[in-house]
């Protein structure tokens, strides 16, 4: 019978092949070099790990040495003798070493961790993902787990399981070795997930064994019901186990067809998160397996049915829980740099290794050849575009049970040959939210701009935002507590990109953010809200178009410094978490177009759609909505919903007067029989109209007009004691010298330098796109109209293009501001400058425009007054 036998532990590892102990180290295996010893963390060259064990050979038996993987290059001497060599860092590999082991043992292994200088493996050749410095460190070393099994003569190498879901059949290939002195006999059997053996065979043995056994009404594995069979494969002789090989499988089968995705001929709507699977505290390997599964169940009761495996080949744990937990596996082929004739054959070997290594595995349903063009150069290489094309189909055809991307594109880059037509983008929220908008409506129509000019589209490729999210900063006392001090990780990347931790704390003490938050705890969950209510937008903007058939949130955790992870890097829940449920759900109500404001009185209209991408039946279905405070409420009736999306109605009502703006949550609630099927909220702003009657005053014909336009009667300006303008002059600077309050709006193209600000654009980092901005109101402004004290989703239409370069503190001149990131990039968009008796208010809002139809900037130039 096999055993198994764990070289896991304490090694020794040193940079001299000498073992000399001033450069030795005590290092667990498996683990990353770096991350047990800090002084190597980005170390590149060749390190030695030792071993030493004991062991009671048998006679007639066989012993294999296993390694999960090895990162990167790898020679392995066993008691002096050199046992063989494997290059590539993601993937197992094993050797016969019966004729080597002895009762005492030294195993010694050798590791190349390349660099760009290396001559035999340079790095930028390599399939490497995002072990980059300028990401997330190196990960070099015996990564996974070492072991020695001991079997017969005889043994089994491999077992291949493909299901046939539409003949009720399941292939096997059974692969051996054989000592060849007297036949053998394979037993297989297969037992169904109620543990029922329903198919059995017994064979001689040879090298390959293709077996076909047929499964009657089978169980099918999917999201809901992650059914498991099991294949028991043994060989016997003479009446005794020689060797037993135990793998589990799916009946499922996984297409993309006519614009859509199929699991098991029924569609499927992809609702998942990035996963680059990096763990707190051991880096590129899972601590334990318990970690594992709990990380999947909190994936799962967020609502994700899928984990896009980044650049990075899953650890064998991670791919057992998402087959027994119904999670569907997007894996991404590791990544390398530079496009060179040796770069993509070590692609298209990992490729074919990583296809013998999860195979079996019902929970892997799409594999990605490149992302981003990654190690291309898609958009001027034509040998590029080639090379893709011919992987596809050679991918297509070595594994045909499996959807393939070719290249998960973004900007300038595109598709070749594929069968998801997917996309990445990122948008500030809310200042881009409605360039996101128009984006999503132009993907929904598969435009020429996802494929090359040269590209083979088929036309019925379904469509998938494959990335999209926004950061909300994590708890940074919570951390430091985990990690007992500073992470490692907050000295990585750089400040010119917003995305170095360190001094994140000076900053803000340094920036005032005390005086609006007390603390950096409800700072980061002020941002957490925020990413929020940019998730609730752009998935409900993505659920209004039914040509788009899944979404891929960036991402399922925090990757150290980066911050855009539905939880944290220790996988804590994020503020929201309880909310994400009713979001990623494939039933969904929400509303057409979410209101950032109304005034009092105002009729509203509110068109409702119904997203049901449920395997359920709905009938009898009622939508009942209230306005909470006020006894405003009503019901919608249906007798059925149809699968896809569908507008049921509207809601109507007035909204309250109110002698102040106020906040009202309007909740649905949509039941069938008497069972909750989907839940949302819609906040309604509601603004008084009359809400300006502070005497104030203006020196342009303009400014005067807007503010008749909006029902607000100014006054002469010597009767009043708030000036406002859109253009800076010496009469303004005597007004405020003399003790008048003066406003002035630059929300358009202008050139100002004074008071020590100087009006700048947006543009870059400062629009908050990829690493995300949190705008931030001084509880001089907020009060209790904006007391989130965030420029939230009521700024989606007015959120400032141009900020006041200058200085940035709210204990000082600043009332309103925006931080990109780990607070850098302090931007202006309302500064408070005492002259003389007065003072000058500076704001770059677009409110004198926008006066007369946006409650939102009414209400924020009542708060400024």
């Amino acid at each position: 019978m096999r055993k198994i036998i764990s070289l896991n532990g304490i090694w020794e590892l040193s940079l001299d092949r000498r073992f000399n102990p001033l450069q030795t180290y005590p290092i667990e295996v498996p683990n990353c070099i770096g991350n047990q010893i800090p002084a190597l963390r980005e170390y590149r060259g060749i390190v030695w790990y030792r071993k030493e064990f004991d062991l009671e050979k048998d006679r007639g038996t066989r012993y294999l040495l296993h390694f999960g993987a090895v990162n990167y290059y790898a020679e392995i001497w066993l008691n002096d003798v050199l046992i063989g060599t494997h290059e590539g860092g993601y993937t197992p590999f094993i050797f016969d070493v019966t004729s080597a082991v002895k009762p005492k043992n030294r195993l010694i292994v050798k590791v190349v961790i390349p660099g760009d200088a290396d001559p035999n493996y340079p790095f930028s050749e390599i399939p490497h993902g995002k072990q980059e410095t300028q990401w997330y460190g190196m990960a070099g070393g015996i990564w996974q787990e070492v072991n020695l099994i001991q079997t017969g003569p005889s043994y089994i190498t491999g077992i291949k399981i493909t299901p046939d879901v539409d003949n009720s059949m399941v292939s096997l290939l059974v692969t051996g070795e054989m000592d060849r002195e007297e036949p053998y006999t394979l037993y297989i059997s297969i037992i169904d997930p109620k543990g029922k053996e329903v198919g059995s065979i017994e064979t001689e043995l040879k090298n390959e064994n293709k077996i076909d056994l047929s499964i009657k009404n089978p169980f099918l594995w999917d999201i809901e019901n992650p059914y498991l069979y099991t294949v028991r494969a043994c060989i016997l002789h003479k009446n005794k186990v020689l060797d037993e090989v135990i793998e589990t499988f799916g009946m499922r089968k996984v297409e993309a067809k006519d614009g859509d995705i199929f699991l098991n001929g029924r569609p499927v709507y992809l609702m998942g998160a990035l996963d680059q699977d990096f763990y707190p505290f051991t880096h590129y390997n899972p601590p334990d397996e318990e970690f594992v599964r709990d990380q999947l169940r909190l994936a799962k009761e967020m609502g994700l049915n899928c984990l896009r495996h980044h650049i990075k080949v899953p650890h064998p744990w991670y791919l057992k829980w998402a087959d027994r937990l119904g999670i569907l596996v997007w894996e991404d082929l590791p990544n390398w740099s530079k496009s060179t004739p040796s770069a993509k054959a070590r692609g298209e070997r990992l490729l074919e290794e990583m296809i013998n290594y999860d195979y079996n595995h019902p929970s892997v349903i799409i594999r990605t050849i490149i992302n981003e063009n990654w190690g291309l150069d898609l958009v001027n290489s034509k040998e590029d575009r080639e090379w893709l094309k011919k992987t596809y189909e050679w991918l297509k055809e070595k594994d045909p049970t499996r959807i393939v991307v070719d290249n998960s594109a973004c900007f300038p880059n595109f598709h070749i040959k594929t069968d998801i037509e997917d996309f990445h983008n990122y948008f500030g929220f809310p200042d881009k939210f409605r360039e996101m908008q128009k984006w999503v409506e132009d993907f929904s129509g598969h435009p020429s701009w996802t494929f090359a000019p040269d590209g083979e589209r088929k036309g019925d490729e379904p469509l998938v935002v494959s990335e999209f999210g926004n950061w909300g900063l994590p708890n940074i006392t919570r951390l430091r507590a985990q990690y007992g001090g500073d992470p490692w990780w907050f000295q990585q990347r750089d400040t010119a990109t917003a995305t170095k931790p360190l001094g994140v704390e000076e900053r803000f003490w340094e920036y005032g953010l005390d005086k609006v938050f007390d603390n950096i705890e409800n700072l980061s969950e002020a941002f957490q809200e925020l990413q929020y209510q940019a998730l609730r937008f752009q998935i409900e903007e993505i659920r209004k178009h039914p040509e788009i058939k899944g979404y891929i949130i960036t991402e399922f955790t925090d990757l150290y410094w980066e911050c855009n992870g539905l939880l944290d890097i220790t996988r804590g829940k994020k503020s929201y978490f309880n909310e994400l449920k009713n979001l990623n759900a494939p039933d969904l109500i929400f509303p057409k177009e979410r209101p950032t404001g109304v005034w009092s009185g105002e009729a509203i209209s509110i068109p409702i759609l119904f997203s049901h991408l449920s395997n359920d039946s709905l009938d009898n279905v009622k939508i009942l909505w209230s306005l909470e405070g006020t006894d405003i409420k009503n019901s919608i009736n249906l007798d059925k919903v149809s699968y896809g999306l569908f507008e049921v109605g509207s809601i109507e009502f007035s909204a309250p007067e109110t002698l102040e703006p106020k906040i009202f949550k309007l909740t649905l609630k949509a039941t069938s029989r008497n069972r909750i099927i989907s839940e949302n909220v819609i906040p309604i702003f509601v603004v008084p109209k009359d809400l300006i009657n502070t005497k104030i005053s203006a020196l342009s014909s303009s400014v005067w007009d807007s503010f008749k336009n909006a029902n607000i009667d100014p006054c002469k300006v010597s009767e009043a004691g708030i000036v406002y303008a859109t253009s800076f002059s010496e009469e303004l600077e005597t007004l405020a010298k003399e003790g008048k309050t003066v406003i002035l709006e630059f929300s358009e193209e202008t050139r100002f330098s004074k008071f020590g600000y100087t009006l700048e654009r947006r543009r870059g980092i400062t629009e908050g796109r990829w690493v995300s901005g949190l705008g931030i109101f001084s509880p001089k402004i907020s009060g209790r109209v904006f007391r989130e004290k965030i420029m939230d989703y009521r700024f989606i239409n007015d959120a400032p293009t141009y900020y006041l370069d200058g200085s940035f503190n709210f204990g000082s001149k600043t009332l309103a501001g925006m931080i990109i990131g780990w607070l850098y990039y302090p931007m202006n968009f309302i500064v408070d400058i005492p002259l003389g008796e007065g003072n000058v208010i500076i704001h770059t809002f677009p409110i004198i425009n926008r006066l007369s139809n946006s409650p939102v900037m009414t209400a924020l130039l009542s708060q400024i007054l």
